[in-house]
């Protein structure tokens, strides 16, 4: 077995929630906002807008001169993609076929594996048939900040 080359992460090109745990940064609540893409022109404009908001995984400081450079946000955003979702943004398919089939195939395929029955069964999701979405959470936002904070 071939040892993996020693490559430093830039913690500010990842998402805040791949790395950190937030509930033990006192994140305790998180809302999850569900959207589908119709035009993926439109889809691509929302992310790049979003963009600059999303949390990365830089660490906070209780030192106050680093705490001025990086700190402690009163709510965090992250952002997930569906592959249905991917696929209305346009991603190229060459990048696409890269993803592993449990990705590919998607949730709702996937119900009996995740246990998704009952109230959690896909049909109760609220979504259209096949609709692509794109999936972010705000922890411990509430919806009158939600729309302050993306105006």
């Amino acid at each position: 077995m071939t040892e993996a080359p020693d490559i430093p992460l830039d913690l500010h090109d990842i998402q805040g929630n791949i790395i950190k745990a937030y509930g033990h940064d006192d994140y305790f609540a998180a809302r999850h906002m569900l959207y589908q893409v119709h035009n993926g022109e439109q889809g691509r404009g929302f992310i790049r807008a979003l963009f600059p908001r999303v949390t990365n995984s830089a660490p906070w400081s209780r030192k106050e001169a680093i705490r001025r450079d990086n700190p402690k946000p009163a709510v965090t955003l992250n952002i997930a993609f569906t592959f249905a979702g991917l696929q209305a943004l346009g991603l190229p398919e060459a990048s696409l076929l890269t993803f592993p089939e449990e990705f590919m195939s998607g949730m709702a395929k996937r119900r009996d594996i995740l246990g998704d029955d009952g109230k959690s069964a896909p049909e109760h999701w609220g979504l259209e048939p096949g609709g692509h979405m794109i999936h972010q959470g705000s922890p411990r936002t509430e919806p009158a900040k939600m729309s302050e904070r993306f105006s």
